[in-house]
């Protein structure tokens, strides 16, 4: 279980989280929504431990391999697409399988700066996927892609984490809406 107990925070002076609690199973999909600025992405950065509340507790198993896709993309661009993906296992074959899921398997040898935003986005996907996390954290995933696309690398995404804990942030809750189970509005 991962779990935020009674925390308060505050993000540049502005209070985002009063006294909250909140718990995630290990083998769920849950969809944060809320309006911008209401504290999506804080509580993410929370649970990646990438940020500590002013007061309460945050709990993580420490056993469970945790993976993060920001808003911004984080590729390294002095590396190709392929090995973007693999950078954190150096597994091939793995991160081909999801280049070709992803619909970028033309693209594994392209550096990020010739990509459009929504292939960078994708790959940005890809290599959290190729890490294979237990629990997945994603900050607007899908931006940057047509309805079409968007749709199909949903499917890929929470297909790759059935019986996992992904957690993510939307402004358009009807894409995820297929694959979560449960909703937290902030």
């Amino acid at each position: 279980m991962t779990e935020l107990r009674n925390v308060t925070m505050s993000y540049e002076g502005k209070r985002v989280f009063t006294d909250f609690s909140c718990a995630f199973a290990p083998d769920c999909a849950y969809g944060l929504t809320g309006a911008s600025g209401v504290g999506k992405t804080t509580l993410l950065r929370l649970l990646a431990g990438l940020e500590t509340p002013e007061r309460g507790i945050v709990l993580r198993q420490a056993d469970r391999k945790l993976r993060m896709v920001f808003q911004e993309d984080r590729l390294l661009p002095q590396l190709s697409v392929l090995r973007n993906v693999m950078l954190e296992t150096g597994a091939e074959q793995t991160a081909r399988e999801l280049l070709t899921a992803l619909e970028l398997e033309q693209e594994a040898e392209t550096l990020p700066k010739q990509l459009s935003g929504g292939m960078r986005r994708r790959t940005a996907l890809a290599r959290a996927l190729c890490a294979q996390p237990d629990i997945l954290l994603l900050d607007e995933p899908f931006n940057g892609l047509d309805s079409e696309l968007r749709a199909k690398t949903a499917a890929v995404v929470f297909g790759q984490m059935e019986g996992k804990c992904v957690i993510c942030a939307t402004h358009d809750p009807e894409v995820i809406r297929p694959y979560v189970r449960e909703w937290v509005a902030l």
